[in-house]
């Protein structure tokens, strides 16, 4: 019989473990599907993309609200209600009749992927100490990169003889099944503000969504790399004004959605700066690789297949290992060391891959090394730093830098390739994007080191390390530790 402190262990990991693999079956998977969705529905690509963009957009517009809402009614509460919400509406998507109608439930998915995953590393932070809490976040790091594997190995595998449903429908027993987890979850909270924010969630939401709207071409393909400056500059502009009256709002507010002074630790910040510049470097490898192997290098799609699988199974091994050395050695230096594995992959991929195939593949896994060090030991510590009151917040801020990166990943690299792309179109188009591929991964390295700097100030500072301050579990009165 497991102790109540074990049990409720266990039911935070399951419950992660399970909403991480869940969530990353929405993503990568659902875009490399898109063409047959299209087929299905009759539609063409400027509809259907809009299938993995309303999901994206929901989600990161409103996982920061999701992680203060997580601080102020209860993590547990609001991580099960994303729960349900994700999996009812991701799961009806199977039954969708229209394009239109899938995309308006991949909004409402992501609205609940978003409170999952601004409350998931609040909930293992608060459950697990300081001694066991890096394998914790490494154990989910590896469930979401498993996710992202499986769903695309159902796609290349199972995806005609089972059809596209099954990647919405089983969504309905994983959801169920964590939703069972979560009973034994502690839902230990302070006392919420007697009148929820909503002005400020709202103005939040919709401030973040623009800053991703505005960062986005809404389109695909080459045609991609012609961005609409007219356009670009509107929603940025309309995006800062937002914030604007956030800000302002918030100010007046008695008990706002967001303090300001909460934000006030450096070392915090230096890492969800870094963690912003890792998922940006991380996504624009991600996007421009493709383009590389069979534009510039002629070579089929299992070619690409194959480097971006390997480079997932690094990760995985070593997002594990890292959250081991973390827990053994309280090892905040590998953060830098992860960071600095990063830039020298995107230096390699910059520099070698005029030598082909093979020289690329070996930088790229220098890539995933890094990338597995960095994601379980950076969020491990960076929620760390915060109090348990206020783990939601950190929780989302990391999640909404995550998504931010992410977005910034390829709209960086397009504003970057397209004039190599477009100066060569005369000539040979594979040579235009070998040096497309070559500028952005010098670039990407170069801003690495930006977030090796950011990485340094936490093992640098002299202060005690916040594993001492919170190395036991979190009370059940839910305070700080």
């Amino acid at each position: 019989m497991l102790a109540v402190g074990e049990r409720r262990q266990r039911a935070a990991l399951l419950t992660v473990v399970i909403g991480q693999f869940a969530v990353q079956l929405a993503t990568m998977p659902i875009s490399a599907i898109l063409p047959t969705l299209a087929d299905h529905f009759g539609v063409d690509f400027s509809l259907i993309s809009w299938v993995p963009s309303a999901y994206l957009l929901a989600l990161t517009g409103f996982i920061l609200v999701a992680g203060r809402l997580g601080d102020l009614y209860g993590h547990r509460r609001v991580y099960a209600t994303g729960l349900a919400l994700y999996a009812l509406a991701g799961g009806a998507g199977g039954l969708a009749p229209t394009a239109t109608v899938l995309i308006g439930l991949r909004a409402v998915q992501g609205l609940g992927g978003a409170l999952m995953l601004g409350n998931g590393l609040a909930i293992l932070a608060n459950a697990f100490p300081g001694g066991a809490r890096g394998r914790a976040v490494g154990i989910a790091q590896v469930a979401a990169s498993l996710g992202g594997i499986v769903g695309v190995a159902y796609g290349l595998l199972f995806l005609d003889t089972l059809s596209w449903h099954w990647l919405f429908w089983v969504l309905w027993p994983l959801g169920a099944l964590g939703l069972w987890c979560a009973r034994d979850l502690d839902d230990a909270r302070p006392a919420g503000p007697a009148r929820p924010d909503l002005a400020g969630a709202v103005l939040l939401f919709l401030t973040l969504t623009v800053g991703s709207l505005s960062l986005s071409h809404l389109h695909g393909g080459e045609a991609s790399f012609q961005a609409d400056v007219t356009y670009h500059l509107t929603m940025q502009t309309l995006a800062l004004v937002l914030l604007g009256a956030f800000v302002l709002v918030e100010r007046r507010q008695a008990q706002p959605l967001l303090r300001f002074a909460d934000l006030h630790v450096r070392d915090f910040n230096a890492l969800a700066i870094s963690n912003l510049l890792m998922h940006m470097t991380m996504m624009a490898s991600i996007f421009t690789t493709p383009f590389l192997i069979e534009r510039a290098f002629g070579l089929p799609k299992p070619f690409t297949s194959a480097m971006l699988l390997a480079l997932q199974i690094t990760w995985v091994i070593m997002a594990y290992v890292s959250g081991w050395l973390y827990d053994r050695l309280r090892a905040r230096w590998l953060v830098p060391v992860g960071m600095t594995l990063i830039a020298v992959g995107l230096l390699g991929m910059g520099l070698l891959a005029s030598h082909g195939y093979g020289a690329l593949v070996a930088s790229a896994l220098v890539l995933g090394v890094g990338t597995g060090l960095y994601m379980t030991a950076n969020n491990t510590l960076a929620v760390s730093l915060l109090p348990a009151t206020k783990r939601g917040l950190a929780s989302g801020i990391l999640e909404t830098t995550r998504q931010l990166g992410h977005t910034l990943g390829v709209a960086i690299p397009v504003a970057l390739m397209g004039p190599a792309v477009s100066a060569a179109a005369s000539g040979s188009a594979g040579l235009g994007f070998l040096q497309g591929f070559q500028t952005v991964s010098l670039a990407m390295a170069a801003l690495c080191t930006v977030g090796v700097a950011l990485s340094l100030l936490p093992v640098l500072g002299s202060g005690p390390p916040a594993e001492r301050r919170t190395s036991a579990p979190a009370p059940v009165a839910g305070g700080e530790r």
